[in-house]
């Protein structure tokens, strides 16, 4: 009998620079979704707090930093972004229902300093520094791609989009790059 072995592989291996932007695909990240049971909050930003030392994310605000970032996604779901995929470990957050997206999603980093420039000919939000500082994430639209954008840096963002839409994401980030630095 034949013997198959399947080796994952990563949607985007991006890792390229315009001018002086770097943009690339963090295949290194892992993502989990949390969404709570009805009046469950409290035991699980308390579980946010002991086994990751995190505080409770606002819609607008994550908490946290590398390695591990917490985004309140929506009403009742936490966002989970860690930084060790080698780490087998599978999250708990008491009472929450967990979900792994890691392999449902590609997220790319943007740094350098045209990122403002390129990021706010793609979406409508204002990702200028003193409107979306550091740890400030929006759900929003690249083009006709829904995108979890979050600001890690002063010149650095997280852009968070379903694996289906892997390619778009990139080009329209390339191709926004391309025509800023062409002006």
């Amino acid at each position: 009998m034949v013997e198959v072995r399947l080796h994952p592989t990563p949607i985007l291996g991006t890792d390229t620079t315009r001018g002086q932007t770097r943009v690339r695909a963090r295949n290194d990240l892992r993502l989990w979704s949390f969404a709570l049971p009805q009046g469950a909050e409290p035991a699980v930003a308390a579980a946010l707090k002991d086994d990751f030392g995190l505080d409770w994310p606002s819609p607008v605000q994550s908490s946290g930093s590398t390695p591990v970032r917490a985004l309140l996604t929506q009403p009742d779901q936490v966002l989970l972004i860690l930084e060790d995929p080698a780490d087998p470990a599978i999250p708990d957050l008491g009472p929450a229902y967990r979900t792994d997206l890691s392999d449902g999603h590609v997220v790319l980093e943007i740094e350098g300093p045209d990122v403002d420039a390129a990021l706010e000919r793609l979406s409508p939000i204002d990702v200028s520094l003193h409107a979306f500082p550091e740890g400030a994430y929006a759900r929003t639209l690249m083009e006709h791609v829904p995108v979890t954008t979050l600001r890690t840096g002063h010149d650095r963002f997280l852009l968070v989009a379903a694996r289906s839409y892997a390619a778009s994401v990139e080009h329209a980030v390339l191709a926004s790059l391309d025509n800023v630095l062409a002006t």
